[in-house]
């Protein structure tokens, strides 16, 4: 048995998913994609996808790979990828391996774990395939390689900051290595059909005080808008896929680079569909000519993290954008082919009863002002290591388990959030209501009459609240 050619990558299930995932897993599949170009056997598995997940995980553990690597983001994600580690403690001595999101964040907490083995911090790369090699040929010091964490006697050791990957030398994506006819996207600009994520970029210049990139702080880095157009066409020859969602962070970081990947959407007649998040203030000073050739190019939907209504909530949170923009963006995308939908968030700390007004409002205005735009506004989540979670949290989070990082998402459910005061938490309450008609309206499944009567009603709140 070849145990040094076989790897084993895991995206766990969180608790009580069991709808048909959206889309595949693409962090596991790009840190697949350069042991794949070395020749190694690859197995993929999402237990989203895996009716028989926990059968096929004692299968592969039978065949003695090198690792079982786990990724998992904060929050409920995490309480799954602990049960599939602990499976695999149960089954086998084969060591876990995790990487993603949480494990970048809160390296410390998620290496502690008695299920979790090594860590792999941001990008995986580099770093697991030489990990990999290092597992294979039997080293048991592993501090010579950068970017991991591991456990050595007893002793936790962090060893310093990996190399920014160079995300050009990423081969392709290998989404043959899972069945793509599991996915269906949820999304509303191409529901019920497969949709494949790619990444033309990494990273943020800006820094927002709640975001993740906050606290990576990597340097934006980017794919030539040839190499992105040519790997498009290829997964549509290979795939038969017609639909993406680019999940850069900042698709739009480099405008020009943008613009030229769109221009060459356009003359080469790719005839794809496409969405992905967008800044307000870019859409704010866009051009009609560069609107044009955005929704040209194929996209139907952008999201706007519009955050809040609140200019002070704004420059509290370093967005660098204003509620004008907001408005401003959602005015030009009206009429257009194209969803707009904009994103705010409940309960900031140091929220007042009138920045959630000024938020609610602000709502319901990109509602009445565009019949194609679409809103959410979920409650924060302090993320690990960012500015807000330590506002949020104080001491506390230095203390926190990974099974408490697991719980994180569920303190909107246990009463007033200590960092929240108590009119703006019974405030919040009493409009819950109002907030869940705000993230219904204009959306495609509701009937064209009841739809004029949800919009009729947010027209009377807003004169309502005007006037208070």
């Amino acid at each position: 048995m070849d145990r040094n050619n076989r790897v084993v990558l895991v995206y766990p299930a969180k608790p009580g998913e069991s709808k048909m995932p959206d889309r595949p897993p693409l962090g596991i599949l790009t840190v697949a994609a350069p042991l794949v170009e070395k020749g190694m056997d690859v197995t993929v598995l999402d237990e989203r996808a895996e009716p028989d997940f926990d059968m096929k995980l004692s299968e592969e553990l039978k065949k003695g790979p090198l690792c079982v690597g786990v990724s998992s983001m904060s929050g409920s994600h995490i309480t799954g990828a602990l049960r599939v580690s602990k499976l695999v403690k149960e089954l086998s001595d084969i060591p876990v391996v995790w990487g993603g999101v949480h494990a970048s964040l809160e390296p410390g907490s998620t290496i502690a774990n008695e299920f979790v083995d090594i860590i792999v911090r941001d990008d995986g790369e580099n770093t697991f395939p030489k990990l990999m090699e290092m597992i294979g040929a039997s080293k048991s010091d592993l501090s010579g390689l950068p970017g991991i964490g591991f456990k050595k006697n007893g002793e936790i050791i962090l060893t310093g900051p990996g190399e920014p990957a160079n995300i050009e030398s990423v081969p392709l994506i290998p989404f043959g290595l899972i069945d793509l006819d599991n996915y269906r996207s949820r999304d509303l600009w191409c529901e019920g059909e497969k949709v494949l994520p790619v990444e033309t970029s990494r990273g943020c210049p800006f820094s927002c005080s709640f975001c993740t990139e906050s606290v990576r702080k990597k340097k934006w880095r980017a794919l030539p808008p040839e190499r992105v157009v040519e790997d498009i066409k290829t997964y549509i020859r290979k795939y038969g896929v017609t639909n993406f969602t680019f999940i850069d962070d900042n698709f739009f970081g480099n405008i020009k680079r943008a613009e030229s990947i769109l221009d060459l959407l356009i003359k080469e007649n790719v005839g794809i569909k496409w969405y992905t998040n967008a800044r307000t203030d870019y859409m704010a000073r866009a051009t009609p000519a560069t609107i044009e050739k955005i929704e040209r190019s194929g996209c139907r939907m952008l999201t706007f993290g519009a955050e809040s209504g609140s200019e002070r909530i704004l420059k509290m949170v370093n967005k660098f954008a204003s509620k004008e923009d907001v408005l401003h963006a959602n005015r030009k995308l009206r009429g257009l082919n194209i969803i707009p939908h904009f994103v705010t968030i409940q309960g900031f700390p140091g929220e007042t009863k009138k920045d959630t007004i000024e938020t609610i409002l602000m709502n319901i205005d990109i509602l009445l002002e565009n019949e194609r735009a679409i809103c959410d506004s979920p409650f924060l989540i302090p993320t690990p290591g960012t500015a807000i979670a330590k506002e949020c949290l104080a001491d506390k989070a230095g203390e926190f388990t990974l099974e408490d990082w697991s719980r994180i998402f569920e303190m909107k459910n246990k009463g007033r959030p200590a960092w929240l005061d108590g009119g703006t938490y019974e405030f919040l309450c009493r409009w819950r209501k109002v907030i869940k008609l705000i993230c219904i309206t204009n959306r495609a499944y509701v009937p064209k009459a009841l739809n004029a009567l949800y919009r009729a009603l947010l027209g009377g709140i807003r004169v309502y609240l005007k006037s208070k």
